[in-house]
């Protein structure tokens, strides 16, 4: 227990600094954000293993729970296009149960989700999307994955994909977030891009007890003739700018403040012009 609570002693230290140095927090609030922080992150990975081990009644019950704003025109849309489409969030609020929500309304269609070669909780929970009645491939995240992830989405797959992440998950594009340059990854950008599709972001969030769910702006990439590292950048700034609204909306819901420091490392070149 003593050991436990010195590593949590730890966080919130460190979580205090973050905070002080990314918005400008006295000590006071960046250390009861750094607290708060700590408690929401424990809650995510607990509902995570909740995730994969409920039923998929309670799975489909949670779902509906999901204050969704614009669910119905966004399947119809993604329903009506043959073309791939990219649906991107960043780690915040129950984006599990609203990814559950929207393939629920969706027609059956291939889904590839990004996984680590080990599996992990969230790997598990993510593959209930089958229950809904599409086939999920998990790809491995390597240097085959984006190959992989290409060919599916001119196919017309579905791929779900997280871009708030630093180097080690993939080649990035420099950003500013947050009053500071970062790297964040630019493959669900340059993927829809090269596989001449659309990319959807959404943000998931708890705002008085509920858990909601909105949609960004549409990216539509149908008719690109050919992307640039000039032109996946910008489009890259534009998801960050959208996530950053939500960050500090929901400051303590964003799980990857504890890769803020990683972010800003430099990052790699992205894959070539498509």
């Amino acid at each position: 227990m003593l050991a436990g609570m010195r590593k949590e002693r730890e966080v919130v230290r460190a979580l205090s600094s973050t905070f002080s140095t990314f918005l400008g927090e006295p000590a006071k609030e960046s250390r009861r954000l750094a607290r708060e922080w700590l408690c929401c992150y424990v809650k995510n990975q607990k509902r995570f293993e909740l995730v994969a081990q409920e039923s998929l009644a309670q799975t489909r019950e949670r779902a509906e729970e999901i204050q969704m704003i614009d669910e119905i025109a966004v399947a119809n849309f993604v329903n009506r296009i043959d073309t791939g489409v990219v649906l991107s969030t960043i780690h915040m609020g129950d984006y599990l149960h609203a990814t559950f929500k929207l393939f629920g309304a969706l027609e059956p269609r291939e889904v590839m989700v990004l996984r680590r070669e080990a599996w992990s909780s969230a790997d598990e929970a993510i593959q209930k999307i089958e229950n809904f009645g599409h086939r999920v491939t998990p790809v491995i995240a390597n240097a085959a994955a984006a190959r992989t992830l290409l060919r599916n989405l001119r196919r017309g797959a579905i791929a779900v994909l997280l871009y708030d992440l630093p180097q080690r998950w993939g080649a990035t594009a420099p950003v500013h977030v947050l009053n500071h340059p970062m790297q964040w990854v630019c493959g669900p950008t340059q993927l829809a891009m090269m596989a001449r599709s659309c990319l959807l972001p959404f943000y998931c969030f708890e705002h008085e007890g509920r858990s909601s769910c909105e949609f960004g702006e549409l990216h539509d990439y149908r008719k690109m003739a050919r992307s640039n590292r000039e032109i996946i950048e910008h489009e890259t700034q534009i998801l960050a700018s959208a996530a950053e609204t939500y960050i500090r909306r929901f400051v303590t819901q964003w799980e990857n403040w504890r890769l803020v420091e990683e972010m800003l490392v430099q990052g790699q070149e992205g894959l070539p012009d498509g």
